[in-house]
């Protein structure tokens, strides 16, 4: 039981452990002898406190103990005291005097973080840890002493002492971290000893009183901004041991007149105003204030590297750069002439006026290279330049006219970006690459471009329709983005790609074909759609980007090709009248908040499927049916959270996970089955289910699942199931899961076109025979079917072959369709088993397709009248045959002069005159169909069926 003194003061039953001190707890207060640890926030924001005397007996002071004791002025830390916890004096913003006892080995992480009026410490040598922070934001310190015991000055160790003057760091530090003493601006001079290794990311950045500094030769890597801003700087030398020098090293060093670089057994000794080159080992250039010459071993010009230098009046890249980073001359306005080599341009003056063309030869334009050049008006872009970069000519106000070569280019982000004078497109051979955002209208790109490069069309508001030409494989990203007015645009089947955000916010597109050439759909490409209603996704699309369908308010139903194997992060989250969509069961991956948000009723998981993440059918109001999986092994943090209409869920035997607020809010959930005793469910999984009345749980669990984070509060409804009819939980699950997948598969189906195509072990004696003739129709080796909704959408495919029974494959046949009587046995099923599936979806179907398609029918009945089935909803279901329907249209000549007129096509003829091309594996059941069903729709858009 706790002890509590006359003043409120909390401790330990034995009076060891000093617990919680009141905040009205004022003046000063004696910690008796009695305690020997001060406990996690046991001052916390005692403000009133002005001194505390901490007991000879304390060995440990724990974390935040005194934080927020800004009345505290001084402080002794006695000798039994081992440890200084986390922040333990964090923003004691009063305190001026600390005494550390030698007895102190750790001081950890921001214990003194914010003592704005600690002048002076000294740390004893005994401690061998100094934390992340530890003295951040004391910005009176004017010196401190280092013990020699330590190896690494932490993170932000010192960050923000702003009046700290000196600082001796000991022989035993190897590393200081980022931002060690970034923003020490009283820091004149440092030593670093020869025991350093590496300096951090930022690690003196912003000390700007700092004159001078000397690097060791055991100091291997500098980080990013180590020095930037370091305006009293003069001179730096930089030994050849460092073998990697981060970007921006020097940025905004402005007083700096000379840096000497030891590369390997050569010294670049940069003075006489060719200063500021640093060259290592990885032959990377840096940072440059006022230099002239580049050395020949020097490969790489990095990111901002001169940018700000506006001394610097002429500098010569040699051949050896074959890189040059963005804005590498950025706010040089000392140079007056074009800087480039013959690699790439890099820098053309601000001040620039009239026309420029870009010497031959060149490869790449940097980003930024001709930015804010307000009185450029024409570049002339010769054939070598393969790449322009970011916003290369950002801000050209007075640009008009930009020739592009003739070859293929790639191009950045926001190219002409700021460019207001441009008023016509620009695009070469190949590419297109911009169109002035004032354009109105109707557009038809030029025959013969290949790529539509990023930004090409944004914000052309007034566009309203886009001709895109056969010739076009990629659409960059943000290509289209925000071309409010765009109603149409036609996808050309060679395209591979749309890149991220290509059509997003094009809120008046009303429909979208992605042709079976486009392999993935980049992120949030038609993210904002919100008057898109129709979209077909072609069959080899294998990713669907993160919100790449986000808020498209319009989208009712989406079919899934087989072909897609992940939906990214928030692909349909807001679809808000999204009520149906088909997930293959190739898909293995399904992204956060994935359908967040949508109005689906029905929803099965396949099987491919391990995981549910979090939100992914968060605000699906209107689901009532869910299958989950025995693939499953987890449910994430509010899955299905405010899925109001579902009552009952069973949580298969795979799942080990449920999250925290999984089903939070669903409330007209009355029963949740679960059926693996190990499972875990989290806090407030089931929070805010106010007409939950029936959990079940295995037998022999209730006690374990009754004491549950996540159940606790639901033990007077947990129940165990039994077992019933020998029948195991995991079998009752996986029929329930059968007949929910047939109830919904048989509700998408219904109404839809059944197209078939067979492979046998021969033909007929006689054609015109009943399929009562068992002896006369051959055998039937493949079955392959498609259903398909009558806007060509695929809502199922199935092929398969037939396990002979009876009877085996003659050669003949073989050289056909390649099936080997070994084969079928292998991979065969049974015949019955077969039908059974397909007589159940053909009487779902409306109509038959296919070509040819009385063989075809008369095949399959005979092998339903050998096994007793009834075959005459085959025979008599309405049907339509591509072969007969589609003669006239081929019309192709007969040969055979007896019969006269035109002879029926086959299905390789047909697709040829209607696809200009032929289709692969001719005589495989599932390509003839897949060739069946394109001709039929194709037939009926032009109106010859």
């Amino acid at each position: 039981m706790a002890y509590i003194d006359k003043y409120g003061v909390e401790f330990s039953d034995d009076r060891k452990t000093l617990v919680h001190c009141p905040e009205y707890l004022e003046g000063e207060y004696v910690i008796p002898d009695s305690v020997t640890c001060i406990g996690n926030q046991a001052f916390y924001a005692c403000y009133r406190l002005d001194s505390v005397t901490i007991g000879n007996n304390v060995t440990r002071i724990e974390d935040e103990a005194f934080h927020g004791c800004s009345g505290l002025s001084s402080l002794i830390i006695p000798n039994s005291v081992i440890s200084i916890g986390k922040s333990a004096f964090d923003d004691c913003s009063y305190l001026k005097s600390v005494v550390i006892s030698n007895s102190v080995k750790k001081i950890d992480d921001r214990a003194f973080c914010g003592c704005y009026n600690l002048t002076s410490v000294t740390i004893p040598n005994n401690v061998t840890r100094l934390g992340c922070g530890v003295f951040c934001s004391c910005e009176n310190l004017i010196c401190v002493t280092l013990p020699n015991r330590i190896a690494c000055i932490k993170e932000k160790a010192f960050c923000e002492c702003r009046s700290l003057a000196s600082v001796t760091i000991p022989n035993s530090v190897t590393n200081i971290e980022e931002h060690a003493f970034e923003k020490c601006t009283g820091l004149t001079s440092i030593i670093i000893p020869n025991s350093v290794t590496n300096i951090g990311d930022h690690a003196f950045s912003g000390c700007s009183g700092l004159t001078s500094i000397k690097i060791p030769d055991s100091v291997t890597g500098i980080g990013k901004w180590a020095f930037t801003g370091c305006s009293g700087l003069t001179s730096v030398t930089i030994p050849h041991s460092v073998t990697n020098i981060g970007d921006y090293l020097f940025s905004n060093c402005s007083g700096l007149t000379s840096i000497v670089v030891e590369a390997g057994n050569a010294v670049y000794d940069s003075r006489d105003n060719c200063n500021a080159i640093i060259e290592t080992a990885t032959n990377k250039i840096i940072m440059g204030c006022n230099a002239t010459t580049i050395p020949d071993s020097v490969t790489t010009i990095g990111d901002y590297a001169f940018s700000g230098c506006s001394g610097l009046t002429s500098i010569k890249i040699p051949d050896s750069v074959t890189g040059i980073g963005k804005w590498a001359f950025n706010g040089c306005s000392g140079l007056k002439l074009p800087i480039y080599n013959k690699h790439a341009f890099a820098y053309l003056p601000t001040n620039y006026s009239g026309a420029y063309t870009i010497p031959d030869g060149i490869e790449s334009i940097a980003a930024g290279a001709f930015s804010s050049c307000k009185k450029l008006t024409a570049v002339v872009i010769p054939d070598s330049v393969k790449k322009i970069d970011d916003r290369a000519f950002y801000y050209c106000e007075s640009l008009t006219n930009v020739s592009l070569p003739d070859n293929e280019i790639c191009f950045g982000s926001l190219v002409f970006i700021g460019c207001s004078s441009l008023n016509k497109p620009i695009y070469g051979k190949y590419v297109f690459a911009y169109m002035p955002d004032n354009y109105s209208g109707l557009y038809a790109i030029p025959e013969g471009i290949k790529s539509i490069a990023n930004f090409a069309f944004q914000d052309c508001k007034n566009l309203t329709e886009v001709i895109l030409p056969k010739s076009v494989t990629s659409i960059g990203s943000y290509a289209f983005h925000e071309c409010r007015n765009l109603t149409s645009v036609t996808i050309p089947d060679g395209v591979k790609n749309i890149g991220d955000l290509a059509f997003s916010c094009c809120s008046s597109l009303t429909s979208i074909n992605i042709p079976d050439s486009v392999t993935s759909i980049g992120d949030s490409a038609f993210f904002k759609c919100c008057s898109l209603v129709s979209i077909s996704i072609g069959n080899c699309v294998i990713s669907i980007g993160a919100s790449a369908f986000y808020d498209c308010e319009g989208l009712t139903s989406i079919i899934l090709p087989d072909s897609v194997t992940s939906i990214g992060d928030s692909a349909f989250s807001e679809c808000s009248d999204l009520i149906s969509i088909n997930i293959p069961d190739s898909v293995t991956s399904i992204g956060h908040r994935a359908f967040a948000g949508c109005s689906l009723t029905s929803v099965t998981i396949p099987n491919s499927v391990t995981t549910i993440g979090e939100g992914t059918f968060w605000r699906c109001c209107k689901l009532t049916s869910l299958t989950i999986p025995n693939s499953v092994i987890s449910i994430g943090e509010w899955a299905f959270a405010d899925c109001n209409g579902l009552t009952q869920v069973t949580i298969p035997s795979s799942v080990k996970v449920v999250g925290n607020c999984a089903f939070r809010d669903c409330e007209n959930l009355t029963s949740i089955t679960i059926l693996n005793s190990d499972i875990n469910i989290e806090d407030n999984a089931l929070s805010c289910c106010d007409n939950l009345d029936e959990i079940y749980v295995p037998l022999g669990q209730k006690e374990r699942f009754c004491a549950m984070a996540g159940l606790k509060d639901f033990a007077d409804i947990i129940r165990e199931t039994s077992t019933k009819q020998g029948e195991t939980p995991h079998q009752r699950e996986e029929e329930e899961q059968r007949r929910m997948q047939e109830q919904q598969m048989q509700e998408m189906l219904q109404d839809s076109i059944i197209f078939f195509d067979t492979e046998t072990t021969g033909k007929p004696r006689n054609y015109k025979a009943p399929v009562t003739d068992s002896y006369n129709w051959p055998r039937l080796v493949q079955l392959a079917w498609i259903m398909a909704d009558k806007n060509g959408n695929v809502l199922k495919k199935k092929s398969v072959i037939i396990k002979p029974d009876g009877f085996s494959i003659p050669s003949e046949a073989v050289k056909v369709h390649g099936i080997t009587t070994d084969r079928a046995n292998r991979e065969g099923k049974p015949l019955q088993e077969v039908l059974e599936e397909f007589a159940m979806d053909l009487s779902l179907a409306e109509q038959v397709v296919g070509h040819n398609i009385d063989f075809d029918q008369h095949i399959v009945g005979a092998e339903l009248c050998r096994l007793n089935m009834d075959y005459d909803a085959l025979m008599d279901k309405p049907c339509i045959c591509t072969m007969r329907s589609s003669t006239d249209f081929c019309a192709i000549p007969n040969s055979n002069s007896y019969y006269g007129g035109y002879k029926w096509p086959s299905l390789q003829e047909l697709y040829r005159k209607l696809f200009n091309r032929s289709f692969d594996d001719a005589h495989d059941a599932l390509a003839d169909i897949t060739a069946t069903k394109d001709c039929y729709f194709e037939l009926k858009r032009r109106e010859v069926i």
